[in-house]
């Protein structure tokens, strides 16, 4: 067996967040929501959720030169991007070359989701740039070696008696071959 193993060294420009609060009402003062100018923007389908509804947000990144990447947190846990509940969708490109990142978040509303100061979903954006990435292959074990036998399955037509001698047979056939090929025994 083969392992890779691989270190990436990179540098966070920065990383900004917008948060929405779900406890029965979103606080938010519009369905369009944005925290800073710099930072990501989110937006809902409505403004007001109930246990059982369909949550949809959307995660958009300011037009940049290059996309950002963006990552969902719910009540502070991230939310890993290939999760059933995230939608990934292609960065949009404008017409001067900016570049918009955009994730979405569709899921229920669970009873059990909800703390008592409710459902926080956070957005969010950073920015990063790889320095150094290396990689180390490691081999686990040796060459696998097959003795070229194989036991067919009995037809339940043979004694059981006749049926443990061959398996007793081919198992201590198996053995003096293993040991052979390892080196165990000699000729």
């Amino acid at each position: 067996m083969s392992l890779r193993c691989t270190a990436t060294v990179s540098q966070e420009y920065y990383s900004q967040s917008s948060e929405i609060v779900i406890g029965g009402r979103i606080r938010t003062d519009a369905t369009d929501y944005i925290q800073e100018e710099t930072g990501p923007k989110l937006t809902t389908g409505k403004k007001e959720y109930r246990v059982g509804d369909i949550v949809e947000v959307n995660c958009s990144s300011p037009r940049d030169k290059e996309s950002v990447h963006l990552a969902w947190f719910v009540n502070d846990q991230e939310v890993k991007a290939d999760h059933l509940y995230v939608i990934n969708y292609s960065p949009v490109i404008y017409k001067d070359d900016a570049v918009s990142s955009l994730i979405g978040l569709k899921f229920r509303l669970t009873h059990n989701q909800l703390l008592s100061e409710g459902l926080r979903i956070k957005c969010t954006a950073s920015k990063s740039t790889v320095l150094d990435t290396r990689s180390h292959n490691i081999v686990v074990g040796g060459v696998q070696r097959s003795s070229g036998f194989h036991v067919l399955a009995s037809s339940g037509k043979e004694s059981s008696t006749r049926s443990f001698r061959n398996l007793v047979f081919w198992s201590w056939l198996f053995h003096l071959i293993f040991l052979r090929l390892t080196g165990t025994i000699r000729h």
